[in-house]
């Protein structure tokens, strides 16, 4: 019970440590004024027609190759400072102990991606606020945009898929991408951590970022057979088709690297000297 108090306790003090982080702050700020101009040629179109719009944008927003590296780069940067070390860090972890603490960090980067992902949704719905309707449907604003001129005519930002109202209802279509987009994140978080622990570098920050621009050279320079095989292409939904990527195949791939970086931030803990701080 101790131990599972102390685990708790480190990842909730890392998440209070979010109000007074500039770093965090500049993400919400950048991420949320990146959706508003986004979502403005959604706003001019509903007004235009007098429609309102349903909440159902944020499975098509970040399924674009733009909208998608931009919220993994925001994520990248979420996680700059691991392995989440600071000045009282010696001291966490000679009380908590090396499982608890590293225990406590795997937490973390769990809750903190989950929190990540609800924020980013809620950034597609509320530049919306005066011009949304529920709705358990697509609703026509986004049937529109999808499937005519419309969306070229009013200079969208961002693609919305035909592929993701064919083949899912909207509530699923949301609930899919978030999850997707959870797992994807926590990779980004826990691969972070394992390379800049064991480098004692950012070495963990440049492989994401390269991981992440891997995506564009698949669509550019690879074969489309090669979708299978990148991380960040299996957490778009619009990249699932049903068929040569299905979308258990997609989370099956997913858990899997996840629970894998999982299993090594316990292995590795044991192994490396933390009686040094690292500076991020």
């Amino acid at each position: 019970m101790r131990s599972i108090r102390s685990v708790w306790g480190i990842a909730l003090r890392n998440l209070q440590k979010w109000f007074l982080n500039p770093r965090v702050i500049a993400i919400a700020v950048f991420y949320f004024a990146t959706m508003f101009i986004d979502t403005r040629a959604v706003v001019r179109f509903s007004e235009h027609v007098e429609i309102r719009v349903t909440p159902w944008l944020f499975s098509h927003m970040i399924s674009g190759w733009y909208s998608h590296v931009t919220l993994m780069l925001c994520a990248i940067f979420l996680f700059a400072d691991a392995p989440f070390l600071d000045e009282s860090a010696p001291y966490v972890i000679v009380r908590s102990g090396r499982r608890a603490w590293v225990t406590g960090q795997v937490v973390y980067v769990l809750l903190a991606s989950m929190v990540f992902v609800v924020f980013c949704y809620l950034s597609s719905v509320l530049p919306l606020l005066g011009h949304l309707k529920w709705d358990t449907g697509w609703g026509k604003v986004i049937g529109t945009l999808a499937q005519t001129e419309a969306a070229e005519l009013y200079d969208l930002k961002f693609i919305l898929s035909t592929r993701i109202p064919h083949m899912y209802q909207p509530i699923p279509a949301t609930l899919y991408s978030m999850l997707l987009t959870w797992l994807i994140c926590s990779i980004v978080g826990l691969l972070m951590f394992v390379l800049n622990l064991l480098t004692a570098k950012s070495i963990g920050t440049i492989l994401c970022c390269v991981i992440t621009m891997f995506d564009y050279y698949i669509y550019n320079f690879l074969s489309s057979n090669a979708r299978r095989y990148s991380p960040i292409t299996l957490s778009t939904l619009s990249n699932i088709d049903g068929d040569y990527i299905t979308l258990g195949y997609a989370f099956s791939v997913l858990s899997a690297i996840l629970v894998v970086l999982m299993i090594l931030s316990v292995a590795f803990i044991r192994k490396k000297d933390l009686s040094a701080v690292h500076e991020i």
